[in-house]
């Protein structure tokens, strides 16, 4: 009987460390569920990572490391024009404002290269530069648009975009600005079928002079677009320096001081002072 005993207190406490010795209640089982499924893991399953772990295979280039773009050019060519048209009448030199890339300000690898006091230590400003196989930022905004040179006049397409707005109602400009140009000279050569009435006059003095008008207004107008340049903006005139006043001064804290009020004639706050009552 004693070792039966001992052979049921056994298999109890087998059950018992299986959890097999009673049926969980309702509440346990669904603690259970929630620790396994909805807790979030600490460690990743290992059968996961062949599943989920992806590789991107790339190739590195060793010539593209060896190029060298050119030195920017410190002054560009811009137009003269003149008229209602804007005919070009000249060319003009200006220089350019452009912002050299530093390592303050610039991730490429092809910035302005530091000064000799940090050229090898570098600074903690400086940023680090950017990681192979990622587009430079920089590069993608000096990229000329799709299209951009062939469209003239007022721009209707965004930046970014293969075309405009397109209102319901309104038919498609399918039409470019250069066959319009094109069209216009056979459209000229082909003779008018509508008769129109030729104006006539009787004072040969009322005869209109032909380019006269138009001579008249380019002459006023400039040859120049400086105006269009914003003004640089004056230095506001120097204001008159100001005599400072001495507001500490050296005191022996072992000698008493008579003349406070002198050195300090208006007080921040000044000491109370009972006005003095008449009694009559």
């Amino acid at each position: 009987m004693g070792d039966q005993e001992n052979g049921l207190q056994t298999r109890e406490e087998i059950l018992e460390e299986l959890g097999l010795a009673q049926i969980p209640s309702q509440e346990a089982l669904l603690q259970e569920i929630e620790r396994e499924i909805l807790y979030p893991k600490d460690v990743i399953p290992e059968h996961w990572l062949s599943q989920y772990k992806l590789h991107w295979d790339h190739e590195l280039s060793i010539s593209s490391l060896f190029t060298l773009e050119p030195s920017p050019s410190s002054t560009v060519l811009t137009f003269q024009r003149s008229g209602l048209n804007g005919r070009i009448v000249g060319y003009s030199e200006t220089s350019t404002n452009r912002v050299i890339a530093t390592g303050l300000t610039s991730t490429s690898l092809s910035r302005a290269p530091a000064p000799s006091s940090t050229f090898v230590r570098g600074k903690s400003g400086y940023m680090p530069f950017l990681p192979g196989g990622l587009e430079d930022a920089v590069a993608g905004a000096e990229e000329v648009e799709e299209g951009s040179e062939k469209q003239k006049g007022l721009r209707t397409i965004p930046p970014g975009f293969s075309r405009g707005l397109r209102i319901p109602g309104e038919e498609e400009d399918g039409v470019n600005n250069d066959e319009l140009l094109l069209i216009e000279p056979e459209a000229a050569a082909v003779p008018a079928l509508v008769d129109v009435a030729e104006p006539r006059f009787n004072d040969p003095a009322e005869l209109p002079i032909a380019g006269g008008d138009e001579f008249a207004l380019d002459s006023l107008l400039p040859t120049d677009r400086a105006f269009l340049y914003p003004e640089h903006s004056r230095k506001p005139a120097r204001k008159p320096l100001m005599t400072k006043r001495e507001w500490a001064h050296v005191v022996d804290i072992d000698k008493p001081l008579k003349n406070f009020h002198e050195l300090v004639p208006d007080m921040a706050h000044k000491a109370f002072q009972p006005v003095p009552v008449r009694t009559g």
